[in-house]
């Protein structure tokens, strides 16, 4: 957790945290250790060197979403190349990312797809746009059989309006046999659409039976295109991926969506109360101005994290498109003030 110094005394922010336990790759496009807003190269923040090269022609960064915009079109038209085998989920798995799908709604399109190689569905799986319901979906191939695909059950309406470029946070789980899909913090009804795409499994509020997949290479991985040449590529935005070989639970799901930053494996209290070093606190105010500053300071600091927090959770109920427009205004200040509130820390 980082510390800030004010008034002499060193103190720590308000706790946010995201799981970073069991994290196989993590991308961030809003975060310049991940991605500078320039060039090609996106750096895997969870260490494990699945590094991103954004390929083809037409990718952007929108400085105002932080987001890398992809442009959609054939196959191969703009994607991004992960360096990466993502072979092992025998104890579960976890897909999370914040992003939307556009104005388009090509077919199948993905946020991403791994196999072995292109045209290889041995052991594929990829998560994108369910043909052309408007439903977002996993699909998982084993030794080649169609595991069929779990996917959200919202009469069509989860991806929200083609044209609407509002980011959503997305967290797909599968353990113990059960595929979950959050939407923003919220589970959404799910089903499994079977391989011949002629039948659904019931609907289900709390998960739907579904395998993780098989323990194999799978070097052909990308970000916003398919092993499938015949599916077009995304057209949307991606923020940050972030895939963990483990599957979350509700509670870690709902701390995701709404924190930025990630545990610090108990360093700290992590509660947002000053620690004292008498060697700090040497300011030249008397120790009752040093000491009302000092809680002013901390105050205001703890209040701009809440407020971020509050705008997350704000942002995430929104449902009407006038409590949208409202809430990007409420975004755009105290975006600002989470900037300067991460600079000082």
């Amino acid at each position: 957790m980082a510390s800030s110094l004010i008034a002499g005394v060193a103190f720590t922010a308000p706790a946010q945290a995201y799981s970073t336990e069991d994290l196989l790759i993590y991308l961030d496009a809003s975060k310049s250790d991940s991605y500078s807003g320039i060039g090609t190269d996106w750096t895997d923040l969870s260490g494990n060197g699945n590094n991103g090269t954004l390929s083809g022609s037409g990718l952007t960064f929108n400085p105002t979403t932080e987001a890398i915009q992809f442009p959609g079109g054939a196959n191969g038209t703009a994607w991004v190349d992960l360096n990466g085998t993502f072979a092992n989920f025998t104890s579960g798995m976890t897909i999370e990312f914040e992003g939307e799908f556009g104005a388009v709604r090509s077919d199948w399109e993905r946020i991403f797809d791994f196999a072995a190689g292109i045209e290889s569905v041995a052991n594929v799986f990829w998560v994108g746009h369910m043909y052309d319901s408007n439903e977002l979906a996993l699909e998982t191939w084993i030794s080649g059989v169609n595991q069929g695909r779990c996917r959200t059950s919202t009469g069509g309406t989860a991806l929200g309006t083609p044209g609407d470029r509002t980011l959503n946070t997305w967290v797909i789980t599968v353990g113990g046999g059960v595929c979950r899909i959050y939407k923003n913090g919220t589970e959404l009804n799910t089903q499994v659409k079977n391989a011949s795409y002629s039948a659904d499994t019931p609907v289900a509020s709390s998960g739907s039976p579904y395998p993780v997949p098989a323990v194999t290479d799978r070097s052909s991985a990308f970000l916003g295109r398919s092993n499938f040449l015949a599916d077009n590529d995304l057209e949307g935005s991606i923020r940050y991926l972030r895939i963990y070989t483990t599957a979350l639970t509700p509670e870690e799901v709902l701390d995701n969506a709404t924190n930025d930053d990630p545990s610090d494996g108990g360093s700290g209290n992590g509660s947002g109360n000053s620690s004292a070093d008498p060697a700090l606190v040497n300011t030249g105010m008397s120790p009752f101005m040093n000491a009302t500053f000092a809680t002013a300071a901390l105050l205001l600091f703890g209040l701009a994290g809440t407020l971020i927090v509050m705008r997350r959770r704000l942002h995430l109920a929104a449902s009407s498109s006038q409590a949208s427009q409202a809430l990007r205004e409420l975004d755009e200040r105290l975006s600002r003030l989470e900037r300067r509130f991460r600079m000082r820390r």
